[in-house]
């Protein structure tokens, strides 16, 4: 699984130039010494800022989002924001959403919220419940069922360029995803395209080999259209 995420990424920037590696962020390619954060680091667009009395921290974890995405890599905030400490800091370029895939740091705790503001104001307070995840039955490769929880992206709306702050104020919460989408999309370039007539699709799995067909899990579809272009969408296959 390590590094597939960041592939899709740069799979789709490379068609859209939206969400690129530099526009977002998965921790299961974060370097060891990384994973113990300290200081200040900056990733792309994103700055994590933490200290040695309120450190935060990179681990193994799954969890599994809307859009079909297992991560299996999270950032803990290990504790609540203290001032600038436990930070995570968005530069946004331009006006667009920021997608943040997150948890609750405790599973029965109902007061956790991620709090964002963008140039000192405030566009975000969303408490982070367990209650909120969707349950999925599947088969595991036993051949046994069992139920996994699917839970909902946060985003917020982003007017224009400029900062825009997480920090948890309540208690430690966990991101698996960051991004930074400046709104063309292949959702929202779907009308642009309608009226294209297509001469080729071709399917990739999430580690970019290309296959036959569109197989069960995460897809990524790339079709192309007679004047040249091209339209690459993700699908989740059950």
């Amino acid at each position: 699984m390590k590094k597939q995420l960041l592939f899709v990424a740069a799979f789709v920037a490379t068609m859209f130039g939206t969400v690129s590696a530099q526009n977002s962020v998965v921790f299961d390619d974060w370097e060891q010494g990384e994973k113990n954060i300290t200081s200040v680091v900056t990733k792309g667009i994103f700055t994590f800022t933490a200290s040695e009395k309120n450190a935060m921290s990179v681990d193994a974890n799954s969890s599994k989002f809307e859009d079909g995405v297992t991560y299996t890599t999270r950032l803990k905030t290990a504790g609540t924001s203290k001032d600038d400490d436990r930070t995570v800091k968005i530069a946004c370029p331009s006006a667009g959403t920021v997608i943040i895939a997150a948890r609750t740091g405790s599973n029965s705790a109902t007061d956790r919220n991620i709090v964002g503001t963008f140039n000192g104001t405030e566009v975000l307070n969303k408490i982070l419940l367990e209650s909120e995840a969707e349950k999925e039955t599947y088969t595991d490769d036993n051949g046994e069922t069992k139920t996994r929880s699917i839970y909902p992206y946060v985003k917020v709306n982003i007017s224009g360029a400029g900062d825009l702050v997480l920090s948890a104020p309540t208690g430690s919460i966990n991101y698996y995803y960051l991004a930074f989408d400046n709104g063309d999309t292949p959702n929202n370039i779907a009308s642009s395209v309608a009226e294209k007539v297509i001469i080729g699709t071709e399917y990739y799995n999430v580690a970019g080999v290309k296959m036959a067909e569109a197989q069960k899990g995460l897809n990524i579809v790339k079709n192309i259209y007679e004047d040249g272009s091209v339209q690459v969408t993700k699908t989740y296959i059950k």
